[in-house]
């Protein structure tokens, strides 16, 4: 019997949760916590996560995984407020590790800055201009996870896709866009110097995220911070900026806008009164439900993409 990637382990837990198999799930990750070295914050995490399900829940495990990641030299983002942590928050050994935990996190965003990668299209002239993606990964992510999935036949053979990463640590391998100010700055500043430094077709930008990345894709374009002609959005949240007036200002720009989910998302009621404040606007707009699929990446994403290139830049 062939060992199991972390993928696969990965699949098998979520399937097990499905099914509120929590205990389950625990145990699954335990018995290969040592063979994914590269793994282990996801796994650790989700092991805490998953035993504060249990019912009754399990605090001694959450406790000890937790104690065990800081051992390894990890750290993580622990709320007392969290309705996760209710039954923890008044341990002194959990507030020892909220104290403890914190302090590294300052330490790691003392160290982090905002990151830009750009990749350019095959058979790329210097003498050409291209069309512009600005791609934008989800909390708790780095760019370089987030290309894994965010990509396209259209936008390898034809696009400047510039992938921003924030300088706002979520976790130890990844980030978030919390503060949102920051985020608009940083993303604008991205913008400025790949169309500075590469020839931008600047009639053909658009910006493409998931999860929170997906929600400062809209944000950016409801705003006009970055005069784009539309965005494709997986799974986001309502921007703070949603309403008639910005709404009306993307449409008289002639922005157009594609929202991809699972119809197992979370935040699938919002997205549908959203693209129904949409039709009632008159915007110009996709909806895309995937079916058996939660908060994250359709397994056809790419043609996703591609279609949205093209209902963006083509379709009239």
């Amino acid at each position: 019997m062939y060992a199991l990637s972390y993928e696969e382990v990965d699949k098998q837990v979520i399937s097990l949760c499905n099914d509120e198999k929590f205990e389950e799930a625990v145990t699954k990750l335990e018995s290969v916590l040592d063979q994914f070295p590269n793994h282990l914050f996801e796994m650790t995490w989700d092991i805490a996560v998953l035993s504060s399900f249990m019912r009754p829940r399990n605090n001694e495990k959450i406790m000890a995984i937790l104690e065990f990641g800081n051992s390894k030299g990890l750290w993580y983002s622990l709320n007392p407020q969290d309705k996760r942590w209710e039954e923890c928050k008044d341990l002194v050994r959990f507030q020892k590790l909220v104290t403890e935990n914190a302090n590294r996190k300052a330490l790691a965003q003392e160290k982090a800055k905002k990151k830009s990668d750009v990749y350019l299209p095959k058979h790329y002239h210097q003498d050409q201009k291209y069309p512009l993606h600005i791609c934008i990964h989800g909390w708790g992510e780095e760019s370089a996870f987030f290309r894994k999935y965010w990509t396209s036949a259209g936008l390898e053979n034809e696009y400047i896709c510039l992938f921003v990463q924030s300088s706002q640590v979520a976790t130890p391998i990844g980030y978030c866009w919390d503060d949102i100010e920051m985020a608009r700055q940083e993303i604008i500043e991205a913008y400025q110097e790949v169309t500075s430094q590469y020839p931008i077709d600047m009639n053909h930008i658009s910006l493409g995220g998931f999860s929170q990345g997906a929600t400062m894709a809209m944000d950016i374009a409801l705003r006009g911070s970055i005069p784009v002609e539309g965005f494709i959005a997986l799974c986001p949240d309502r921007p703070e900026d949603f309403d008639k007036e910005h709404i009306q200002s993307m449409r008289m720009k002639k922005i157009k806008g594609l929202i991809l989910t699972g119809e197992n998302d979370g935040g699938l009621e919002e997205q549908k009164k959203m693209v129904h404040e949409f039709e009632k606007m008159n915007f110009p707009h996709d909806f895309i439900i995937n079916p058996n699929l939660g908060h994250w990446f359709p397994e056809n994403i790419d043609e996703q993409i591609d279609h949205g290139l093209n209902f963006i830049f083509f379709k009239v």
